[in-house]
C-alpha cells in the first residue's frame, strides 16, 4: 500500500498542471504509533509543492484541494484490497455509502525553500521515534514509567507544543508497546518517489556524465540552468551531511574524533584514506591492526551439591 501516495499524487498533480508528464517529489513515512504510543498507522509525506518534467523544469501547482485527493486515495486503497481479496465487496458499498469517508489527509505545514530550519524540522517529524526521553520519567522502586503525552496540535500547527495528560505504565508493558513497533526484517519505513526516488536520481547523475538514459521532450519553458543550480545545492547539501560525521559520533559515543589525543587541540581533516591495503599498513604500523584473541572467561566452580536427592525419596515416601 506504500506505493498508492505517489500514484495519487502523481495523478492529481497531471491532471492539475498543464504538463501531462511532470512527476511531484515524495518522501514518505510510515508510522504505526500515535502520540500515547498506541498502534495508530498512519503516513507522513513531504510532498514538492509542484511537479518536474523530464528536464527537471520545475511547475509549482496553484492551489491544492485535498478532498479529490482524499477520495482518489480511498478509492485506490479499497480496489487494492477488494483485488487480494482482503475485503468483500458488499463492504466496499458500504463503506462508500458512509457519509465519513474514513480517510483523512491533512495538509498544514508549508516550507520555503530557503527556510533551512523549517526543513529540518518537517524532515525530524518525519522520522521521530514513537516517544520522546524529555517526556519520560523512570521510577527504578517501583519499575514504573510515567510519561507525559503531548497534546494534539492546534489547528493550522504541525507540531505540539504543550503537555497533555500523565501516562503510567509498568516497566514491561512499557517495553512491550514499543517492541511492537519494531518494523520487521528489510522492511523500509522511509520510501521515494517520482522526482525524489532513487531511479531518477541515478538518471539524472547519470546524464550529467553523458549518457542518455531516456529521450528529451523539448519543453518551450524548459530551463536547464534551473535543473544544474538545483543539482550543485543537492551536492554542496550532501557534503554537508558527510562532514557531520564527527558530529553524530560525538553525539552517540560521547568522544570528539576531530580532538588530538595527546595536545587536546583541535584537528582538521586533510583527506579520507579508502584503500584496504594503505589502512592495514597504516594500523599495522601502529600494532592495532592483530589484536590478541580475548581470553576465556574464568571458570566457575559448581556447589559439591547441587540438590538433596534425599528430599524427593522423603515425598515418594
Amino acid at each position: 500500500m506504500p506505493f498508492l501516495p505517489g500514484q495519487t499524487l502523481r495523478q492529481y498533480f497531471q491532471a492539475a498542471l498543464p504538463d501531462a508528464e511532470v512527476r511531484p517529489g515524495v518522501i514518505l513515512s510510515i508510522q504505526t504509533y500515535g502520540r500515547t504510543c498506541n498502534y495508530h498507522p498512519h503516513l507522513h509525506l513531504l510532498v514538492s509543492d509542484g511537479g518536474f518534467d523530464r528536464q527537471g523544469t520545475f511547475y509549482a501547482m496553484p492551489y491544492v484541494d485535498t478532498h479529490p485527493m482524499e477520495a482518489l486515495f480511498r478509492h485506490k486503497v479499497l480496489r487494492m484490497l477488494l483485488a487480494k481479496n482482503k475485503i468483500a465487496a458488499a463492504r466496499v458499498e458500504m463503506l462508500l455509502s458512509w457519509r465519513h469517508s474514513g480517510f483523512s489527509i491533512h495538509r498544514s505545514a508549508e516550507v520555503e525553500p530557503t527556510d533551512h530550519t523549517g526543513r529540518e524540522t518537517v524532515a525530524a517529524y518525519l522520522l521521530h521515534a514513537p516517544i520522546s526521553h524529555q517526556r519520560m520519567r523512570y521510577d527504578p522502586s517501583a519499575a514504573t514509567v510515567y510519561y507525559q503525552v503531548s497534546a494534539p496540535p492546534p489547528s493550522g500547527a504541525t507540531l505540539a507544543a504543550e503537555a497533555g495528560p500523565q501516562q503510567t505504565w509498568t516497566a514491561l508493558d512499557r517495553m512491550a508497546a514499543l517492541t511492537s513497533h519494531i518494523p520487521n526484517r528489510w522492511e523500509q519505513t522511509v520510501r521515494y518517489y517520482g522526482h525524489y526516488s532513487n531511479k531518477s536520481r541515478g538518471q539524472r547523475k547519470a546524464s550529467r556524465n553523458g549518457y542518455s538514459i531516456s529521450p528529451q521532450v523539448s519543453h518551450p519553458s524548459c530551463q536547464p540552468e534551473a535543473t544544474e543550480t538545483a543539482d550543485a545545492e543537492l551536492e554542496e547539501f550532501r557534503k554537508a551531511c558527510r562532514r557531520n560525521w564527527a558530529r553524530l559520533i560525538k553525539k552517540v559515543y560521547e568522544v570528539d574524533p576531530l580532538v588530538c589525543p595527546k595536545c587536546a587541540g583541535p584537528m582538521d581533516m586533510i583527506s579520507f584514506i579508502e584503500d584496504p591495503k594503505v589502512i592495514k599498513t597504516i594500523l599495522v604500523h601502529v600494532q592495532i591492526w592483530e589484536r590478541p584473541a580475548r581470553p576465556p572467561p574464568p571458570t566457575v566452580s559448581s556447589p559439591e551439591t547441587i540438590c538433596n536427592c534425599g528430599f524427593f525419596d522423603d515425598l515418594v515416601s
